[in-house]
C-alpha cells in the first residue's frame, strides 16, 4: 500500500524531460502561458518493481484522470504560478498477469511557486525550492500540453524499489 501511495505522489510531482525537435512544431511562440488553464484530460503510464532477496515483483500500470477539476494560473511579472481543485485516478493495475482497477483521490497539482519557460521546457520551483521540468509538447493560444518523465530509486529494509512514471496533461485556456 505504501509503495501505490507512493507511486501516486511520484505521478503528481515527478520530473519531466525534453521531447524532439519534432514536437516543437506544435509550440506557438506568440502563445505565452500567462492566464488560467483547466486540465481536460491527465493520463499516466508506468512500472514499479521491487528487488528482495533475489526475488523480483513488478507492477506496470496505466492512469486516467476522472472528476478533473484542476486548475492552474501562471501570471507574469514575477513568474508566478497557483494551482486549485483536484483530481481523482482511475489506476490500472497489471501484477502476473492479473489486472486490477481502483480509483484514487488526488492531491492538489503543483501547489504554487515560480515558473520559466525555456524553450519547450517549463521549469518550475515549488516552495521549499524543489525544481520539476515539464516538456510543452504543444502550447497555442487555447492549449497546453505537458508532459514529463519521473523515475526513482528507493532503498528500505534491504528491498530495492524502482518507480517510472510517464505523464501527460493536457489543458485548455479559460
Amino acid at each position: 500500500m505504501k509503495l501505490l501511495k507512493f507511486m501516486l505522489l511520484a505521478l503528481c510531482m515527478g520530473s519531466l524531460v525534453a521531447c524532439s525537435e519534432e514536437e516543437d512544431n506544435n509550440i506557438n511562440p506568440q502563445s505565452g502561458l500567462a492566464g488560467e488553464w483547466k486540465a481536460s484530460d491527465i493520463s499516466y503510464a508506468g512500472k514499479s518493481s521491487t528487488e528482495y532477496q533475489g526475488y523480483t515483483s513488478t507492477v506496470d500500470f496505466t492512469g486516467t484522470g476522472t472528476d478533473i477539476n484542476l486548475k492552474t494560473k501562471f501570471s507574469e511579472g514575477p513568474n508566478a504560478y497557483t494551482s486549485s481543485g483536484s483530481y481523482n485516478v482511475m489506476l490500472k493495475t497489471t501484477v502476473n498477469e492479473m489486472t486490477t482497477e481502483s480509483e484514487y483521490p488526488n492531491p492538489p497539482f503543483l501547489l504554487s511557486g515560480a515558473w520559466e519557460k525555456k524553450g519547450n521546457t517549463l521549469i518550475i520551483t515549488q516552495s521549499g525550492d524543489e525544481v520539476q521540468e515539464a516538456t510543452i509538447l504543444e502550447l497555442s493560444d487555447k492549449s497546453l500540453k505537458l508532459q514529463w518523465d519521473f523515475a526513482d530509486v528507493s532503498n528500505n529494509s534491504g528491498a530495492t524499489s524502482t518507480v517510472t512514471v510517464k505523464g501527460t496533461y493536457t489543458f485548455t485556456r479559460e
